[in-house]
């Protein structure tokens, strides 16, 4: 067993507090500015810079100017195997309760964080570079300018409130709110079996263990989401077998670890002249924090007045997309098929759905309907996907309807027929009717939290008003969610998730952005081919 913590060091021969603070604040600084642009430029290889050049790249440039050595001050001594083995166990099973703090906080919020597309490996290449990324340079880099600097700098002045303080730190540094409560177990736990042990070796393998499994899941999500459906993950059971290996595992390195030698002591200066740099990343991820909640939990704010505007039509015509209908307990009920035209500067839509008859229950909610066929039309405008016409005829003994939109003035015009009775309704040009959006909204510029205004036009909804069915407008908010791997029938992708008046539509990442996937809050569309 190795112990590099010596009685009677100097505390001259350690980082400052001072500098220890002040590169905490650099490297939020720099993640937050240079980082974020490299990651968004390419998530593997941004991360792998970010951690190279904005976290290990200032510690070591700090070591070297202050002519520290290296091997004392970080701790790089020889680990026991048993030390070794005990720090990948403790981080593996910190991970199990992480997922689950994750999952527990995103339901509590009311909101996950999702990323774009690129950091999702669609190969083997890019599952390698991945995992490089997230089980090798961040636990290195992290651990050698958190553990190895600015921990080392905190201790003399107090080891236990070292841990406490730095855990908290390190916490903070990932700038997720929801994601806090699931980083402060492992961040905590990296700052005592450091200390404990006396070696960064041990803070760098329970690093890796805790994201190699994170890694191995993004990778695994990523190429097969087929084989995680059906999972249910986190669940409590593992995350609470989770916390007490990882309690039985620090508890054993109490056990082989020698009992803490007298430590070299500060004085305790001001708070100004000492830590003013913390106050300051303090403020930065409350900034941080608040966008976080704010994207994540009411998109809305950030569309203001802005509505959409689309590109021009990403099709290649003629397309032809086939659909499966399944309800709400996920039975097949129904098959769709869309096929899309070109004549000219004109795109025409035209879907012909047919329905089976179906009741479902779920808790206390209940869905039914009878068997029906629905034709639906609608022509566009192809540089600008601006709605021209759109007809839809549903033929069903129990509720049969028909509507027409078309331009009056400046607005369009719906004119709903059901039941030998006709209603009209007028509307904005930009509106989005139920029965085209989902394919025209394939020309989004998606973006991670893209948001506007929309005006949903219903030709047949519940009116809670009236107390009847007829047309309604519902104005509401689109949102890009981000982006998630999702499997179809023509195989696995990762798709954009846009979710709208409590209706959500998967488009495919790469272009043309088919759509793959479609809730209407009836029905959900899969999709089984293209063609």
């Amino acid at each position: 067993m190795s112990d590099l913590r010596t009685a009677g060091t100097s505390p001259d021969a350690l980082p400052t507090r001072r500098a220890a603070n002040s590169l905490y604040l650099l490297a939020m600084l720099l993640v937050i500015t240079a980082g974020s642009a490299m990651q968004m430029r390419s998530f593997a290889w941004g991360l792998i810079g970010t951690e190279v050049l904005l976290l290990f790249l200032p510690a070591l440039l700090y070591l070297l100017a202050r002519r520290l050595p290296l091997r004392h001050t970080l701790r790089l001594g020889k680990l026991s195997p048993g030390l070794a083995l005990l720090s990948v166990v403790i981080g593996a099973s910190i991970w199990l309760l992480a997922v689950w703090l994750e999952g527990l906080m995103s339901g509590l919020f009311g909101y996950s964080v999702l990323g774009g597309p690129d950091m999702y490996p669609t190969n083997a290449g890019q599952a390698a570079l991945a995992f490089v990324a997230l089980a090798v340079a961040a636990p290195l880099c992290e651990e050698v300018l958190f553990r190895g600097v600015i921990q080392r700098a905190h201790e003399p002045y107090g080891p236990r409130r070292a841990v406490l303080l730095v855990g908290l730190l390190f916490a903070l540094f990932h700038l997720r709110l929801a994601g806090l409560a699931a980083t402060l177990p492992i961040s905590l736990a990296l700052g005592y079996v450091v200390w404990r042990s006396g070696s960064l070796w041990a803070g760098i393998l329970m690093h890796a263990a805790n994201n190699t499994l994170a890694a191995l899941m993004l990778i695994g999500l990523s190429l097969r989401p087929d084989l995680a459906e059906g999972l249910a993950f986190p669940s409590f059971p593992l995350a609470a077998l989770g916390g007490g290996l990882a309690a039985i595992g620090l508890w054993f390195v109490r056990r082989l670890t020698a009992p803490r030698r007298p430590e070299p002591t500060r004085e305790v200066r001001s708070f100004s002249a000492r830590t003013w740099p913390l106050g300051v990343a303090l403020l930065l991820y409350l900034g941080v924090a608040t966008v976080e909640f704010t994207l994540g939990r009411f998109p809305e704010v950030m569309a203001g007045d802005e509505r959409i505007v689309f590109e021009a039509a990403p099709w290649q015509a003629p397309v032809r997309w086939r659909y499966e209908l399944r309800n709400v307990l996920d039975d097949p009920v129904g098959e769709a098929e869309c096929a899309l035209a070109s004549e000219g500067e004109v795109l025409t839509l035209a879907c012909l759905v047919r329905q089976e008859a179906f009741e479902a229950q779920v808790g206390r909610s209940f869905w039914a309907s009878d068997e029906a066929e629905f034709r639906t039309t609608a022509t566009w405008q192809r540089n600008d996907l601006a709605l021209l016409h759109a007809t839809g005829e549903r033929a069903s003994a129990g509720l049969p309807m028909s509507y027409t939109v078309g331009p009056v003035e400046d607005r369009l015009r719906m004119v709903t027929e059901q039941l030998g009775g006709t209603e009209e309704l007028r509307f904005p040009a930009h509106g989005l009717v139920s029965h085209e959006w989902p394919w025209r909204l394939s020309a989004l510029p998606f973006s991670v939290g893209y948001s506007r205004r929309v005006s949903l036009i219903w030709p047949l909804r519940w009116r809670p008003a009236t107390q009847d069915n007829g047309p309604m407008r519902t104005d509401t908010h689109l949102v890009v969610r981000g982006a998630t791997p999702l499997h179809t029938a023509q195989g696995n992708a990762v798709a954009w998730l846009v979710e709208m008046g409590g209706q959500k539509a998967w488009y495919d990442a790469r272009p043309p952005h088919h759509l793959l996937r479609y809730e209407d809050g009836f029905h959900t569309w899969h999709l089984v081919a293209i063609e």
